[in-house]
């Protein structure tokens, strides 16, 4: 497995079904005594993921990407039963390592159940604006659910708030060098960031206990199917980037992403959340200030929400357009 020791190798081959059989196989018939299992590739994303006799999903962890932490990650919230609280993630059956040699990569993998379905993202415009808010209900709900769901003592995950403030000042530090190197905001808006960013203590809600979050609620990781022209919800997948942190910072993908910045929708998932009117006021500022503190490049899709970022004349005109709630809310 060298070859996915390197970028260039990696991006060649994680995606292949043939290279991966053989170690999808061989996964199978270790944990379920199971042999030959049909295989097939899985969702694309960071990690090899591929379906095995659509019964079960294995997924792989290579030492680049931050494997490591992402695997602890994955494992550990797999460990908590999401299923078990209200989430309809898919239940982790079997974890080990492929390889235990010294100075090796350990090729460390889980394997879930396979549940049907296509991602929301690939269902695209078949899906209807009265579902897509119903979805947004349905999201509420899965959060909600996982933002109580106890912190292991013996985990990744720190249950406190330290981790998260960590991350934001790491963040506000380097914020807008990142973002002149994402190129992903015009210079103006790029120049005004320094003065814009709401404080840490802003961005923790703390009086609300240290909570887990998704982190990464794309459109990719909604699963459904859609059945006489209506989507049923069947899973929420990939908790790969879960952590300690803040509603806010669950929100940013959930928002750009899924709802894309559908403000409706943003409405009817915190009307169902249940969060209170001082959320509400506080929202665009705070919202636009977690965004521009990510970790990740999340203003992939701005154009598309909100036209030319160019005549956006300020982060004040960009936060109301993109997190202010209609009328009526």
């Amino acid at each position: 497995m060298d070859i996915l020791s390197t970028d260039a190798g990696y991006r060649q081959r994680f995606f292949d079904a043939d290279y991966w059989t053989p170690y999808v196989r061989w996964v199978v018939w270790k944990q379920f005594g199971v042999r030959n299992a049909a295989v097939r590739s899985g969702l694309a994303g960071t990690y090899p993921t591929f379906i095995a006799d659509d019964r079960w999903v294995v997924k792989f962890f290579g030492d680049l990407f931050e494997g490591e932490a992402t695997h602890a990650a994955e494992l550990c919230v797999g460990l908590l039963r999401p299923e078990r609280h209200g989430i309809p993630a898919p239940a982790l059956l079997a974890h080990d390592d492929m390889y235990d040699a010294p100075g090796q990569w350990r090729w460390p993998y889980l394997v879930f159940e396979f549940m049907e379905g296509g991602s929301i993202g690939e269902a695209g415009d078949s899906v209807s604006h009265g579902d897509r808010v119903r979805i947004a209900r349905e999201v509420a709900g899965m959060t909600r659910a996982l933002h109580t769901v106890p912190i292991p003592a013996d985990g990744p995950f720190d249950a406190s708030w330290g981790a998260y403030e960590a991350l934001i000042a790491c963040q506000r530090a380097q914020c807008v060098e990142n973002h002149r190197e994402w190129g992903d905001l015009p210079d103006h808006l790029i120049a005004q960031i320094d003065y814009y960013l709401a404080p840490t203590e802003e961005l923790i809600d703390r009086g609300r206990p240290p909570h887990l979050i998704h982190a990464d609620i794309t459109a990719d990781h909604i699963l459904g199917l859609v059945e006489a022209a209506r989507w049923r919800t069947t899973a929420l997948i990939d908790f790969g980037d879960a952590m300690v942190g803040g509603h806010l910072y669950e929100l940013v993908a959930l928002h750009l992403d899924v709802f894309r910045g559908d403000t409706a929708l943003l409405a009817a998932y915190l009307d169902a959340y249940g969060v209170d009117v001082a959320f509400h006021a506080a929202l665009p500022r705070l919202a636009l200030s977690t965004c521009l503190l990510h970790r990740f490049d999340v203003f992939a899709s701005l154009a598309a929400i909100v036209g030319d970022v160019d005549e956006v004349a300020s982060l004040e005109m960009l936060a109301d357009t993109l997190w202010a709630m209609p009328t009526g809310h």
